[in-house]
């Protein structure tokens, strides 16, 4: 409901401040229209989506994924660690196109059972992030625990050619390894990731291990 608001809080102030001609307001107002109704549908399409559990079979993590969204094949040889990508439906309208938001699943697994540091993880992803500000901009960073897991969240919008993306980056630890949620939709699009929020918290939070092996993949 949030999103409503503030949605409709950018609609009137939008009138208040831009004189308009009749034609140009009624052309406005069917716009705002259709962009409330977007937003208020796609609020109450997310308390009713219906969640698939993916398990990764080399290190028994676990997470739920909206069941209409697509996945990507088991690993690339080119990203060892990327174990498979979630893909929101393509759209094609006004307000969106294209793939208009993935979330990655990486896994990184320490030897033995040591478990991993976050945080010193984090320490380095950052100090990457900062020494390329022609790449990742509007960096925030939150260390936290969760369920007695270490947690370190990361937010920039990453600068393309084409196009630029916003990006939520979660990692945690698990077990003996480092896991991380990385969310992205286009950053043109103004406040639009928080279409996806409900989602990518609610995969966030279902993160666990199923069952552990005796042997660390290759």
């Amino acid at each position: 409901m949030a999103m409503n608001v503030k949605a409709l809080s950018f609609f009137y102030l939008f009138m208040f401040f831009t004189p308009l001609h009749p034609r140009h307001f009624k052309r406005l107002f069917l716009r705002m229209s259709a962009m409330l109704l977007l937003v208020i549908t796609t609020t109450d399409a997310h308390a009713a989506v219906q969640w698939n559990r993916f398990e990764d079979p080399l290190t028994g993590i676990s997470v739920r994924y909206p069941s209409y969204w697509a996945k990507t094949s088991l690993r690339s040889e080119r990203d060892p660690d990327l174990v498979t990508t979630f893909i929101a439906p393509t759209a094609y309208d006004r307000f969106m196109y294209g793939e208009p938001a993935t979330v990655e699943l990486r896994v990184i697994r320490t030897q033995g059972s040591t478990k991993p540091n976050i945080k010193g993880l984090a320490d380095t992803l950052e100090g990457m992030y900062l020494d390329l500000p022609e790449v990742y901009r509007v960096l925030t960073r939150e260390d936290k625990e969760v369920r007695g897991h270490q947690v370190t969240e990361f937010t920039y919008t990453l600068l393309g050619d084409d196009e630029n993306r916003y990006v939520r980056e979660v990692w945690q630890s698990i077990d003996n390894m480092a896991v991380s949620l990385r969310f992205s939709t286009f950053a043109q699009f103004g406040s639009r990731e928080e279409f996806y929020t409900g989602i990518f918290e609610e995969m966030a939070g279902s993160l666990l291990r199923i069952h552990q092996l005796d042997y660390i993949p290759a």
